[in-house]
């Protein structure tokens, strides 16, 4: 977060800087320079809070293992796979067939569009064959 602020900071003194030589040249007016200057003390505010924020963790850090670290390694994001399991992707699809509400909705857009009701009028057969073990295998 910090260093996502101290880029941020940079870029909003930089539009500060333009925007004051825009207004020494005639081309914008003082409330332009003053907005400018406005977003870049609030960045100001927002790089302390983020300092504040880590100093607080690297001290709980601290408190938690009894080692002061004056220095964290930033994290290597290249080494970690964001691919989820294939266990996750099973567990996901088994958690959408279960869900009482998504088969309401597919039954009702089926009946929307103007299917007859599973096993309505039909054989038990019939109703295994024509859907309605479709909607009902996973709850029952």
């Amino acid at each position: 977060m910090l260093s996502y602020t101290q880029a941020q900071k940079e870029a909003i003194y930089r539009q500060l800087d333009q925007t004051t030589q825009r207004f020494n040249v005639g081309l914008v007016a003082i409330t332009d320079v003053q907005n400018a200057r406005a977003q870049y003390d609030t960045v100001l505010a927002n790089e302390v809070t983020a300092r504040n924020n880590l100093d607080n963790a690297v001290e709980e850090l601290r408190q938690v293992t009894g080692n002061y670290y004056p220095e964290l390694a930033s994290l290597n994001v290249e080494h970690f796979k964001t691919d989820k399991p294939k266990a996750v992707n099973a567990l996901l699809k088994e958690a959408e067939n279960r869900n009482l509400s998504l088969l309401q909705a597919r039954l009702s857009q089926d009946l929307a569009r103007g299917a007859n009701p599973p096993g309505a009028g039909r054989s038990s057969a019939e109703a295994e064959s024509n859907g309605f073990n479709r909607y009902f295998r996973y709850v029952l």
